[in-house]
């Protein structure tokens, strides 16, 4: 009977662990009045609802989006336009392995540097 207890109770801890928010960060990236962009992109096989926020050097929000990504496709949420530092914060419910965040910077309308967010 404990033994049984004992599994009960570790299938209801990894049931309720895959359920909890998962939030990736991304690295900072200094932008010169170029375009920063926050980028999402579903790897798994089930839409995944994710909130992306952009925060500029001083940690301070400046603008959050939330939608749902489907399988197999990235979107680019927020940008950012001014001098300043920017980061991406993205958080959704699932497995970490689903989602994949970047900051993006462009230069010229070209995309210059990608960084993963973790």
């Amino acid at each position: 009977m404990k033994i049984h207890l004992l599994v009960m109770a570790i299938a209801l801890l990894v049931l309720t662990a895959s359920s909890d928010a998962v939030t990736l960060i991304s690295p900072p990236v200094q932008n010169d009045g170029n375009t920063v962009s926050c980028t999402v992109f579903n790897v798994s096989t089930d839409p995944v609802e994710v909130t992306v926020t952009l925060f500029d050097g001083s940690g301070h929000p400046v603008v959050t989006n939330t939608g749902p990504i489907f399988p197999g496709v990235s979107s680019d949420f927020v940008a950012g336009f001014s001098n300043d530092t920017f980061y991406c914060k993205f958080t959704f419910s699932g497995k970490r392995s689903s989602i994949r965040g970047y900051i993006r910077l462009f230069v010229n309308g070209n995309s210059v540097l990608v960084e993963e967010a973790r």
